[in-house]
This record gives structure tokens, C-alpha cells and sequence, in this order.
């Protein structure tokens, strides 16, 4: 770890984008002997730079030569920038219109609306949003998220800054010249793995390295297993028409039930398409019919042990290219080896005994640590999602699950109406009834209904011809959905509702994005609202210093 990372404990505070990560809790982090990691995701390049500069002069007391040598900068990898599908014939999707665009709009719009009818400036927000101009700058703004102008233009403000290292999240780069940068400022790269055949493309470019007498484009891999919150960082966009399979109590709300003012299959996709024509849909009162530990995970969303064990082996002890796994091998061997490989397992740990299992049990080489810092002093946590934080205290066990509904991608937070309602209106658009009308005319009755401000034939560039199931799914991925909803989230992280007190009276809380791992309720319990960022290095280091002792005389 200290061969990348000048600290002395293994233990790297995850970068929390978004809004919780702030520049003085990553110099906490740093002072407590650990590593920080700069949250670039979602910033400009301005804003990023403004970010590190603040976070350097924070830190930069450790080291005048190089004040960042302690702390990493996260951001996301572009999909048009990341390696193709291992399928050579897969066709990238057509690019999403801004049709589509308006009409994910006005889905994600109204089930805000039925879940938060009481923000009497919501309907203001909702009409400003989706009116013309406004609406195609939203839309054009992905353009520069989707191919990597803007990711470029940060890497460059994160390599003058010449931070420790790169991690990279959604993928892996397409070509080496990032990591020719990277060498050349003397910042390590690290890409984000979320299961073995993830990892095994990494070994394949890193075997091209080594046959090319190149040095390693990557310095180690960050491991993430189920547990941990936020997005899951998988390779390959997830496919628009994918739907999480939901527990028997979310399946109500997709196959009908009477809690959502549905009888059966039909009439419950005719319902959440109803939402497109304005009519009102029944959300759930509240989230807490759902148990989303009844959710089924996919087999290959592996835990976070299982997962840096698996890679371990297959990086130092695999079959598949021996020569590379002796020099893998011998970078971790060799002190004075002039590689370096670290994996780096994140997800579920919030005590020492958690850190012990990723490094001791499974042979990684330091843990990535987030859940717990949601509510100390230092983070730029929001109230309401304190206060949902501070509720789970009182879970009797796990409450949080995956979800697409606020950017399109899945991640792990905890569960709230607007999510469950985002999430059935998914899994409905994208397995239509054969009997149903197509989206073209919904929209068409759409716009003839709702006014001036919903026709569709005013947004310049409008295409007809695009509005059907597919596009209007393919709007409900990354980054259009993020751009969606980041408006609702705003206004409802700073609405005011008077006497609202402490959860669940609050109903804006149900439109947050609470992004929580699955150790949130033992998290808050050990560390409470306003534990230092420092405190809570210490203890889990100083138990994990405690069992590594133990390990070590036994």
C-alpha cells in the first residue's frame, strides 16, 4: 500500500460523489495515516481544480515535494472512451433523442409530483425543466459526459496535480495513452472491478504490456463487492432493456395488486404509462412494504471477500498466462521491484474485523472504506440524508437495496417511494404488453392534452419517429437519467416543511438518493452523527492493527 499511497495504515476513504465528499474529509483521512480519495465525478474541470487546490493546501504540509502523495482522484470513465463489448459484432444503441429525453422527463417528473405533492414549487421546477431551452441544454450536456471531452479535460487538472493515483469507475480505457500520461506524472491508474471476468480483462491488456516489453498501465485494481453503496461500478452500461428482479412485494407493484390501485398485469402497465398522459398513478404510501433483502442478486454480484480472493488468485496464481502472474508475483515480493500491483477490496467494512477479512483473509492489500463516513463532522452530507442515516439505528437488519431510479445505473442506498415507483415504471416500459398502444400515440395524446408546455412538436429537433419503448428506455440510462433527476433531488433536499421533526414524517426524504453499503445500521451505531472523520480511521485501523497482531503470533 505505502508503495502507492504515503500512509501507514491500508485503509482508503472512498470518494462518496455527489455531495458527502468534501476536501477536509480527505485531509482527515491523510492526517489519521490513512489515504484519501478527491470525489471527481459529477465536477467540471474547474470545479475539480478549485477541489484538489483546496485539498492540497489542506494536506500539503505532509509532504511540500508532493502534498498529494497521500490521496487518489476518483472519476468516471466515459462509455465511448471504454474498451468494446467482448462481443466484436455488438453494435453501440442508437443514440437517444431528445423525444425520449422529454418523455423520461415527464415520467421521472410526475411520480416526483405524487410523491411529494406538498412542494408547492415543484410544479414551477417541473414546468422550467422541460421547457424548450432548458430542455435541450439538459439534454446537450450529456454529450460531453458521453464522449469524454470533459473526462479528459479533468485527467489533465488531476495530472498537474500529481495526486498518488486514478482510479477509474464504469470501465476500463480503450487504448493505453492514458496510462502513458499517468507514467509520465508518476500517478498510478486503477480501475474499479466488480466481478472475476471483469478483472480477467484487465489481466488481458496487462498481458499485452508485458508482451510488448511495456511498462504495466495499471498500479492495482479497486475490488467492489455487493455490499458496498452507491453505483455499482460496472463495466459495460447497463442494457436498457435489463430490469432488476424484484422481491415478492415489489413484484405486486409491477404484476398489480391493491396497493397500488392495480388488478392485474395489463392494467398495471397501462397504469404507469398513464403517467405519461398526466393521469395520476397510486405510488406506495411508503417504502417500507418492501423488504429488499428479499431482492434477488444475481449470482455473479459477488461479495467483497469472495471477490478479492478470486482476483488474488487469478492475478499471482492463475493459469491463464503464467509469465504474467510471476511478474505480478514478484512486484508484490520484491521491495525493490519497479512495479506495483494492489488490490484493494471495497464493501461492507466498518470495523477493524472487516478490514482483517479483506487483507488477511483474502490476501488483499488494503480496504476501501465509504458507508462510514456518511455522517462524520468532516463530509458534506445533506440533513435529510442524516436523518435517513440516523433512522437506520434502528433497522432490525439490512434496509437498503439496488436501484436505477435517480441515474440509470444501479446502486445500493436505501429504499424510498420515489425509487420503488422509478423502479416498477422501469420493469413496465420495458416489457409492454402485446395488446398495448405504442408510446408515439401516448405521447401524441400527451401533448395534445397538456398545454403549451408539454407539446412535443415545440422541441426543436423533436423526431416523431423515436418515441417507442425502447428509446424512452434508453433514456432511463446514464447519463440522461442523472440529468433528470438531479433537480428533484435538489429540490428536495432543500425543500422546507415545517414541524416536519425526524424521519419518516419528512416526505422529501423519499426523493433522495440515500446511496448507503450494507453495513449502514452497524456504521451509524458505531460512529455517530459527527464522529470525526480522524476517529473513525483510528478506531477501525487500530482493531484491525489489534487482529493482524493476533494473526501474526498465532
Amino acid at each position: 500500500m505505502n508503495r502507492v499511497f504515503q500512509c501507514k495504515f491500508p485503509l482508503l476513504q472512498a470518494p462518496l460523489s455527489g455531495g458527502p465528499w468534501t476536501p477536509e474529509l480527505t485531509a482527515a483521512a491523510v492526517h489519521a495515516d490513512c489515504a484519501g480519495c478527491v470525489a471527481g465525478a459529477y465536477l467540471t474541470p474547474s470545479m475539480l481544480r478549485t477541489a484538489i487546490e483546496r485539498t492540497s493546501v489542506l494536506v500539503g504540509h505532509r509532504s511540500s515535494s508532493r502534498p498529494l502523495a497521500s490521496v487518489a482522484v476518483n472519476l468516471f470513465l466515459p462509455s465511448l472512451l471504454a474498451t468494446s463489448s467482448s462481443d466484436e459484432s455488438a453494435t453501440p444503441p442508437p443514440p437517444v433523442s431528445i423525444a425520449a429525453f422529454k418523455q423520461a422527463a415527464v415520467l421521472a417528473w410526475s411520480l416526483f409530483h405524487q410523491v411529494c405533492p406538498q412542494l408547492q414549487d415543484g410544479n414551477a421546477a417541473h414546468l422550467n425543466f422541460i421547457q424548450n431551452e432548458a430542455l435541450v441544454k439538459q439534454y446537450r450536456s450529456c454529450d460531453s459526459i458521453l464522449d469524454g471531452e470533459e473526462f479528459e479535460s479533468c485527467l489533465e487538472v488531476v495530472l498537474a496535480a500529481r495526486p498518488a493515483a486514478v482510479t477509474l469507475t464504469f470501465g476500463l480505457p480503450d487504448d493505453d495513452r492514458y496510462a502513458h500520461e499517468c507514467h509520465k506524472r508518476g500517478v498510478a491508474l486503477m480501475p474499479t472491478v466488480t466481478s472475476p471476468e471483469e478483472f480477467d480483462a484487465v489481466m488481458e491488456q496487462l498481458a499485452s504490456d508485458a508482451s510488448a516489453r511495456r511498462p504495466m498501465r495499471y498500479a492495482g485494481v479497486v475490488c467492489q463487492g455487493v455490499e458496498a453503496g452507491g453505483h455499482r461500478a460496472t463495466f459495460p452500461a447497463p442494457d436498457a432493456a435489463e430490469a432488476m428482479t424484484l422481491s415478492t412485494s415489489a413484484q405486486t407493484a409491477v404484476t398489480g395488486g391493491s396497493c397500488h390501485g392495480v388488478s392485474d398485469a395489463a392494467d398495471t402497465n397501462d397504469a404507469v404509462r398513464r403517467v405519461l398522459l398526466g393521469e395520476p398513478v397510486a405510488v406506495p404510501t411508503s417504502a417500507n412494504h418492501l423488504n429488499p433483502r428479499s431482492r434477488t442478486i444475481p449470482a455473479d454480484w459477488l461479495p467483497t471477500r469472495t471477490l478479492v480472493a478470486r482476483v488474488v488468485g487469478a492475478a499471482f496464481h492463475g493459469t491463464k498466462d503464467r509469465a504474467l502472474c510471476r511478474q505480478l508475483r514478484s512486484t508484490r515480493l520484491s521491495d525493490t521491484s519497479p512495479g506495483v500491483f494492489l488490490i484493494v477490496g471495497a464493501g461492507g467494512v466498518h470495523c477493524g474485523r472487516g478490514m482483517a477479512d479483506i487483507i488477511l483473509g483474502a490476501g488483499g492489500d488494503a480496504v476501501q472504506v465509504g458507508t462510514p463516513f456518511l455522517l462524520a463532522r468532516e463530509s458534506g452530507t445533506a440533513l435529510r440524508y442524516r436523518r435517513a442515516l440516523r433512522a437506520a439505528a434502528t433497522w432490525t437488519a439490512d434496509d437498503t437495496a439496488f436501484t436505477r431510479a435517480y441515474s440509470g445505473r444501479y446502486a445500493r442506498g436505501i429504499v424510498n417511494r420515489f425509487a420503488v415507483a422509478m423502479d416498477t415504471a422501469h420493469a413496465r416500459l420495458a416489457a409492454p404488453p402485446p395488446n398495448a398502444k405504442n408510446d408515439k400515440n401516448l405521447l401524441e395524446c400527451r401533448a395534445n392534452e397538456g398545454g403549451g408546455a408539454f407539446k412535443a412538436a415545440a422541441i426543436p429537433g423533436m423526431d416523431d419517429d423515436a418515441l417507442d419503448s425502447g428509446d424512452a428506455m434508453r433514456a432511463c440510462t446514464f447519463p440522461y437519467l442523472n440529468r433528470i433527476t438531479q433537480p428533484i433531488r435538489a429540490l428536495a433536499k432543500e425543500a422546507r416543511h415545517g414541524g416536519c421533526g425526524e424521519l419518516p414524517t419528512d416526505p422529501y426524504t423519499e426523493c433522495l438518493s440515500l446511496w448507503a453499503g450494507s453495513c449502514a445500521k452497524d456504521a451509524v451505531c458505531a460512529f455517530p452523527d459527527g464522529t470525526s472523520a480522524a476517529d473513525i480511521c483510528k478506531s477501525i485501523t487500530a482493531d484491525y492493527a489489534s487482529l493482524a497482531a493476533v494473526t501474526v503470533r498465532v
